[in-house]
């Protein structure tokens, strides 16, 4: 299941193994990689959410962490553990998503 957390939720989201799927509005690579995503099956106990980095979500993620300001290709996915991301990897195929759950299963 895809969560797409508002705002108030990105903390408590962030704090989830979880693989971030980055992109932003009308970009149609970040929208056929949310479509990958949405219909992906994570390893148990790892959370996908989808944050737009143009809307509230995205604009908190970005106060919260700075690599975010550095991304300039989008789709980004980006495996976190503990509120820390591990890497940022970019594609829109549900490989980079596998790639993102393995560097969660190697904390």
């Amino acid at each position: 299941m895809l969560l797409t957390p508002s705002e108030e939720d990105l903390d408590t989201t962030l704090q989830l193994p979880v693989v971030l799927v980055l992109g932003r509005g009308g970009c149609v690579k970040c929208s056929d990689l949310a479509v990958v995503a949405s219909t992906w099956t994570p390893p148990l106990g790892v959370a996908v959410a989808l944050v737009l980095l143009d809307d509230a979500a995205g604009l908190r993620l970005r106060a919260l962490h700075d690599f975010v300001h550095h991304l300039d290709v989008l789709p980004a996915v980006v495996p976190m553990s503990n509120g820390e991301p591990l890497a940022v990897m970019h594609g829109s195929t549900v490989e980079v998503l596998e790639r993102a759950a393995d560097r969660l299963r190697q904390v």
